[in-house]
């Protein structure tokens, strides 16, 4: 009898064995949609700014700032030999991963990159007041 792709017994296993891959995975995407809550209620709540366009960049400028953070932090030897060193930082962060978590950062990094700059084009392209679209991007007419 052949075996299933995810048997019960084997899900188990990869469960286990990727536990600091997964445990990275979570945290990275619920402080990733923590900081993207965080902005649309100071932007639309507390500075009262309604312009969708104006909030995507301010999220996606958030997303670079903490995966610039992220991904520097992820490449350096000494933070690596820290995490190491400390058991419960260990259980969290994938250490021996760090190559492939520093590769999910940058590539997360360009997404929101490419978000934040579109974004930004796109209000510029609505908001023209008087000026060319060319003059206000290349420009400091605004």
């Amino acid at each position: 009898m052949m075996n299933k792709p995810f048997d019960l017994i084997d899900g188990g296993c990869i469960l286990q064995n990727n536990a600091n891959r997964i445990v990275f995975l979570i945290l990275y995407i619920l402080i990733s949609i923590a900081l993207i809550i965080y902005v649309i209620i100071y932007r639309v709540i507390v500075l009262e700014n309604h312009s969708v366009p104006q909030v995507i960049v301010r999220i996606g400028g958030m997303l670079v700032n903490f995966n610039y953070a992220l991904a520097i932090n992820l490449i350096l030897k000494q933070t690596m030999t820290i995490i190491r060193r400390l058991y419960y930082l260990r259980l969290f962060i994938s250490v021996d991963d760090h190559i492939d978590a520093h590769r999910l950062v940058g590539t997360m990094l360009f997404i929101s990159a490419l978000i934040h700059s579109l974004a930004y084009a796109i209000n510029f392209a609505i908001n023209l007041n008087g000026h060319s679209w060319f003059s206000l991007i290349f420009t400091t007419a605004a």
